[in-house]
């Protein structure tokens, strides 16, 4: 979510120059966070950078078959947020975990009307890392009579 959205502690209410404060397109949905967030359009910061970088190193070392370093790498990227809401951490910045936590709740919802208007039964939810969150969440739907359909013979 934080590369998707652009979310860090310099990108959220621009931090020092409120440069997108009064962009509609930078404003944080009230569907997603009912709070007076909206997060800079004009630049791109440290964090989603460095998250980019870190899963195309995790996608090599995984290909490389260097699970060691994939699975330090996976827990750096899908934890990496929660150090914002960190009071000892350098760049601690409650908003930031709370808009990446609100940006995966709000895409689960969306995913779970969709598969309901699909005839499908939310049997669990997860958020997972965004790369895999399609991936981990189609496994958690049921199509209704499944069982039924499955088991009809010829």
């Amino acid at each position: 979510m934080a590369i998707l959205y652009n979310i860090s502690f310099d990108t959220v209410n621009c931090y020092l120059l409120p440069c997108c404060a009064d962009r509609l397109e930078a404003k944080v949905p009230l569907e997603v966070l009912d709070k007076r967030y909206w997060i800079c359009k004009q630049k791109v910061d440290a964090f989603p950078t460095k998250l980019k970088e870190f899963k195309a190193e995790r996608i090599k070392q995984k290909q490389l078959g260097n699970n060691v370093k994939q699975i330090g790498l996976k827990i750096l990227i899908n934890g990496g947020y929660g150090l914002f809401g960190n009071p000892g951490f350098k760049y601690s910045d409650i908003r930031v975990a709370e808009l990446i936590t609100a940006y995966g709740r709000y895409t689960l919802s969306i995913m779970q009307q969709i598969a309901k208007s699909n005839g499908f039964e939310i049997v669990g939810s997860n958020i997972s890392h965004y790369h895999n969150f399609f991936f981990t969440c189609a496994f958690l739907f049921r199509k209704y009579q499944y069982d039924e359909d499955f088991n009809k013979s010829d």
